[in-house]
């Protein structure tokens, strides 16, 4: 005869739904905000990375529902030597959204510590570039080089 453990089969039950509820505020949660007069909803998608079996989080924007620009929240990427990751999140002050980016990795590359990244919404509401800069530890915050 079959014997199940009530309590096992609970909590393991309780945890699976716990999981299912967590991902799903991950993968599908959408942030909207309302700045001079234009609608900003931040979409995040759980993905596949490009160079491994893990998963990112992108932040998709949209202006007015057409698509603005891409934000990782956390991203794994790499090469033949060195793993890396980044950790990313954002905050909106008035008409300025700013993204930022914590980067970390297994190797000796010549990587970035930090980006951070500020956009002003226009009257138009158009996002214009008004600051792009990576921290080096070595030399401060430099413009950036990044080309996404």
């Amino acid at each position: 005869m079959l014997k199940i453990d009530l309590q096992q089969t609970k909590t393991t039950f309780f945890l699976f739904v716990l999981f299912l509820f967590s991902f799903q505020r991950i993968s599908a949660q959408n942030d909207v905000y309302y700045i001079k007069g234009y609608k900003f909803e931040f979409k995040r998608k759980v993905i596949e990375s490009d160079n491994s079996s893990k998963l990112d989080v992108v932040i998709y924007l949209y202006r007015d529902n057409q698509y603005v620009l891409k934000h990782y929240e956390k991203r794994h990427f790499g090469d033949c030597n060195n793993d890396y990751i980044s950790y990313g999140d954002y905050l909106i002050t008035d008409d300025v959204i700013v993204f930022n980016t914590e980067y970390s990795q297994s190797g000796e590359d010549p990587i970035p510590e930090k980006r951070k990244q500020r956009y002003q919404v226009s009257s138009s509401g158009r996002l214009v570039s008004i600051y792009d800069k990576e921290y080096y530890s070595d030399s401060g915050w430099i413009n950036s080089t990044f080309k996404e």
